[in-house]
């Protein structure tokens, strides 16, 4: 082998190792970002991430996206026996001036 040749398979080489770098780089990225914004669900966007490399990066934007959004608690606190007579009272109020109305209109 001449070499050029030689040299040929070299930077052949070294391309083919940074693509497969940049390709390992860019499916730990959603999952890094999720981990340094102590998202809960970083563990699910880290395979998410991976997930999207093995489908050609389909997926990969929908899973950085989600990286950077956390999700909304919709639970509350219970309520105590103070704030269920509070709602009570407030109830009983709104029915009174709803039935005030009805009997203006008619």
């Amino acid at each position: 082998m001449a070499g050029i040749e030689l040299f040929s398979l070299f930077v052949l080489a070294v391309l083919l190792l940074a693509g497969i770098a940049a390709l390992v780089f860019l499916a730990m990225l959603p999952g890094r970002i999720a981990k340094s914004r102590d998202h809960p669900q970083a563990e699910a966007i880290t395979i998410g991430g991976w997930i999207g490399l093995i489908f050609g990066g389909v997926f990969w934007p929908v899973v950085l996206i989600w990286a950077f959004l956390k999700p909304v608690s919709l639970s509350r606190q219970p309520l105590n026996d103070a704030d269920f007579v509070t709602l009570f009272h407030r109830l009983n109020e709104l029915e009174t001036s709803v039935a005030s109305k009805k009997e203006m209109r008619l």
